[in-house]
């Protein structure tokens, strides 16, 4: 006798294998970048895609930049600008993403760490123990 086939079910069980499959996969990461963030002590969770960025063209948003440790007119010099996300192990106050922008050859141009709701939670990226220190510091006042 045939076993009734449950429609349902397999629907839920194939979207749970999607869902697990998609979070599993990870984008790349060069070397260079890896080895960037591991000298400067910071361990990787997970990466994002990388992305193509440009430089705002006013200048309020390019202020913004220099208080967050970028310097624009560096950056301004690339070409080609990409924006590389990744998801720290290391926390503070909530989840960590450090943001890397290199040129089209891949070279690191300026580096940024994200702090996860935490206004303005966005800083020069700088070695974890640096980082950790401030951290510390700033959930102590």
């Amino acid at each position: 006798m045939p076993v009734p086939l449950d429609l349902p079910r397999l629907i839920i069980v194939c979207s749970l294998v999607l869902i697990l499959l998609a979070s599993c996969s990870s984008a790349e990461i060069s070397e260079e970048h890896l080895r960037y963030l591991n000298d400067n002590g910071w361990t990787v969770s997970r990466v994002l895609e990388k992305e193509p960025f440009s430089l705002p063209d006013n200048e309020e948003s390019l202020n913004e930049l220099r208080d967050k440790g970028l310097n624009p007119e560096e950056l301004g010099k690339q070409e080609t600008l990409y924006i590389q996300t990744v998801v720290l192990k290391e926390r503070c106050e909530g989840k960590l993403t450090a943001l890397i922008y290199s040129n089209q050859d891949n070279n690191i141009v300026g580096a940024q760490i994200v702090i996860e709701d935490v206004s303005p939670g966005v800083l020069k990226l700088v070695d974890s123990t640096t980082f950790m220190n401030i951290c510390k510091e700033v959930k102590e006042s």
